[in-house]
């Protein structure tokens, strides 16, 4: 499913197998549809300003993953098993819009 934010995508579908699922997002809007979004805000921990400022680990694991909320500054920690990371897509559609 394609709707404009691969975030709420992955959010989404990681909630049927996930006991667990934070998710971070540099702003306070996202660019999904509207059903989407909200499905995700009602099943996730959803964090927004902030984006992730450090990873600690050892070896190949790693645990925790320091957020940094975007306006303040302010540095939180939060314990998890796996990190996936969705910078999104730059849409540019040169001269197709005129």
């Amino acid at each position: 499913m394609l709707n404009g934010s691969s975030a709420v995508d992955w959010a989404n579908e990681m909630c049927k197998i996930a006991s667990e699922v934070t998710v971070a997002h540099r702003r306070h809007e996202f660019t999904g549809h509207e059903s989407p979004v909200a499905q995700m805000k009602a099943q996730s921990n959803v964090m927004t300003p902030y984006s992730i400022s450090r990873l600690y680990g050892t070896g190949d694991k790693i645990d925790p993953v320091e957020l940094a909320h975007v306006e303040t500054g302010e540095i939180t920690h939060v314990e998890v098993d796996e990190v996936v990371v969705s910078h999104g897509y730059d849409r540019d559609f040169g001269n197709l819009v005129q």
